[in-house]
């Protein structure tokens, strides 16, 4: 059904869907199904974000490089045109690790070689599997990203502060809470888009969709068991008026989509990638990311972090560990009660109830696809 062009441009785009056609010589003809073919799935991603420049500079995060990540900080745009995005670009012993894992990350996911070590990158490396049959998972070959997410939360002692796509993975909740458990004086201040942009923009009610909402409804759930009022859920949304009633704005604004991937330890360490807190990222796709472990990059970084999303420079009890959380929470809720021209920043807080009516469970099918 599609327009020609749009097909051939789709069929080169999905080599490994090629095999399985029978494409006809006129460009307006019909596309068959080549049934003699076995299908193989293909569930996993090169998800990674990375440039290695000169050999010198290492350009790495969440930002994808085309038309449609372009976006200001003032987020004037359409909801579905704006993007919330960080990115490093950094010299050091991470770029020597980074130009060795762009010229080895392909025949690692082929199985053709072992992961080379790294002490200076993070990363998510899978491979395919031989046989399979029945099988719907790569072999996880690199989870270092996840594994430095679960030892940051265990050294963490006041403020973890999240930015991230999609909050999926159930594993990774459960750490947080156990954390929460043990520490009373641990919180937690986490940053989500609304909605996913498929749902947001294009009104998606795929089964990937619905089984992603409901994941994020019960991590959701599970951290605001633990934290209790130690936690604050925001999302960010444009001061301006929208007209629609979809899920491409909240509180009566357009919502600014957040794409980020940012971890913060109190004013220790950091963790940017490309991997969002979901199955896919944490043990499937391939993702690269840095850890930060120097204060004044920290406290640069969570800087940065902050004034965006409170549209000034943070008075000391926005980013104090003990009052952050109560902070950010009265400035969102505040936020709510104003029209949204006149609303302090873009923060407001989230809230999983239309996620939870969307989504929908599947039993067999694991987390790590969505």
């Amino acid at each position: 059904g599609l327009d020609p062009d749009e097909r051939r441009r789709f069929i080169t785009e999905a080599p490994r869907l090629r095999p399985h056609l029978k494409l006809p010589g006129d460009k307006d003809g019909v596309v068959m199904a080549d049934w003699w073919h076995s299908f193989r799935l293909t569930p996993v991603t090169h998800h990674q974000k990375l440039a290695v420049i000169d050999g010198k500079l290492l350009y790495i995060g969440g930002l994808d490089l085309n038309d449609r990540r372009y976006d200001t900080q003032d987020h004037k745009q359409a909801a579905e045109q704006t993007w919330h995005d960080v990115q490093v670009l950094l010299s050091g012993p991470e770029v020597e690790d980074a130009l060795t894992h762009l010229e080895t990350f392909e025949s690692i996911t082929q199985g053709d070689i072992r992961p080379p070590p790294m002490r200076h990158l993070l990363r998510t490396i899978s491979r395919k599997r031989h046989f399979n049959v029945m099988r719907l998972s790569p072999i996880p070959c690199v989870e270092e990203l996840a594994q430095a997410h679960a030892s940051a939360v265990s050294r963490a002692r006041r403020l973890i502060y999240l930015e991230t796509q999609f909050f999926r993975d159930r594993r990774f909740a459960r750490t947080l809470a156990k954390a929460a458990g043990r520490n009373p004086d641990l919180t937690l201040i986490l940053i989500l888009p609304a909605a996913p942009d498929d749902v947001a923009f294009e009104n998606s009610t795929s089964g990937d969709a619905r089984y992603g909402e409901f994941l994020q409804a019960e991590c959701v759930d599970i951290i605001r068991r633990a934290f209790g009022n130690r936690v604050f859920i925001g999302t960010p949304a444009q001061p301006r008026v929208s007209g629609r009633r979809d899920r491409s704005q909240t509180y009566g604004a357009p919502l600014v989509y957040l794409h980020a991937k940012v971890s913060i330890f109190d004013d220790d360490e950091a963790i940017l990638s490309s991997a969002n807190l979901n199955g896919r990222s944490l043990h499937w796709d391939t993702e690269a990311g840095i850890r930060v472990d120097n204060p004044d990059e920290v406290a640069t970084l969570k800087r940065a972090c902050f004034r965006h999303w409170l549209a000034h420079e943070p008075t000391p009890e926005f980013y104090d560990c003990g009052t952050a959380v109560e902070s950010w929470r009265n400035r969102a809720r505040d936020n709510v009660r104003r029209r949204p021209e006149e609303r302090k920043g873009f923060i407001l807080p989230y809230s999983a109830r239309a996620a939870r009516r969307f989504g929908r469970r599947f039993p067999g099918i694991p987390e790590e696809m969505v």
